[in-house]
């Protein structure tokens, strides 16, 4: 009886080597779907920051409208932050990665994002920015305050 106990004892589980093998065939595919995560993450973090800045022009937009007071987007490429602001005044401030994203002067420059009491743009022209070495242009229209964004 003692002899059919300890077969059976030894049967049971898994051996050192099984369980080594099976780790490390895990440990290898988790390693594989990272790495193919990174370029997605990437291009989604672009993207972000992309929209989230347009928003951030828009909220601008509809706060002069609201308030009847001139506002103005002030973007720092030494500090990696862009500001709404009134009177001079920093309402909220918004960091970015300057490394990876710069600001550059098109036909308007970097100060001179404004909108009126009435939501229309002070000066229209061009912004760039390059966001991965990915340059793109912001077009900020004449009249009603619009502008888009594309791909240079």
């Amino acid at each position: 009886m003692e002899k059919l106990l300890l077969n059976q004892s030894k049967e049971q589980g898994y051996s050192l080597p099984e369980l080594i093998i099976t780790l490390s065939i895990l440990s290898i595919l988790t390693g594989l779907v990272m790495v193919s995560f990174q370029p997605l993450q990437a291009a989604h973090k672009k993207q972000h920051f992309l929209t989230q800045f347009q928003n951030e022009v828009y909220f601008a937009q509809q706060l002069a409208i609201s308030t009847g007071i001139s506002t103005s987007v002030l973007i720092s490429n030494t500090q990696g932050t862009y500001a709404v602001s009134q009177y001079n005044t920093s309402l909220y401030r918004r960091t970015f990665d300057n490394q990876s994203i710069f600001f550059q002067r098109g036909s308007i420059g970097i100060h001179d994002i404004m909108y009126q009491y009435n939501g229309n743009i002070s000066k229209s022209g061009t912004l760039l920015v390059e966001v991965d070495n990915e340059k793109y242009r912001i077009v900020f229209l004449l009249g009603k305050g619009r502008f888009y964004i594309e791909k240079l």
